[in-house]
């Protein structure tokens, strides 16, 4: 009996001993879940703090460059319109002269062919003059 006494103490230390280290087990896998759970929120907590902290300085920040951007805008735009102006000026020169080299080759050409009439390309020229026209 004695043999037999001491195998069963033996199991229920063994099985104590499994009851203590499942035990331990189960605590410390609470506790990493707690930790797993914990390293997320955290993280959540400093992202949304983050956020709350751009979100209050980008608008500034976004007005400011709004604003370069127009003054740059600006200055292209008087720069720009400073360097056509003598474009746009020579331009309307062209153009006239253009105009008055038209109504006076126009005004020739009516002195010489007499009135545009249907047939302008074959007309004759009604200066009768001999020195022209043997």
């Amino acid at each position: 009996m004695h043999v037999r006494g001491a195998a069963l103490a033996s199991k229920r230390r063994v099985i104590v001993n499994l009851d203590i280290w499942s035990t331990v087990a189960i605590v410390f896998l609470a506790l990493e879940f707690f930790i797993l759970m914990l390293v997320p929120l955290a993280l959540f907590f400093i992202l949304v703090r983050v956020m709350r902290i751009v979100n209050s300085a980008v608008p500034e920040h976004l007005q400011k460059g709004q604003e370069i951007t127009q003054t740059v805008r600006n200055r292209t735009a008087s720069v720009t319109d400073r360097a056509e102006r003598p474009l746009r000026s020579f331009r309307q020169r062209g153009e006239r002269l253009q105009q008055a080299v038209r109504s006076r080759s126009s005004a020739v050409a009516d002195t010489v062919y007499g009135k545009p009439g249907s047939d302008y390309a074959t007309a004759r020229p009604v200066i009768d003059d001999p020195d022209i026209h043997p």
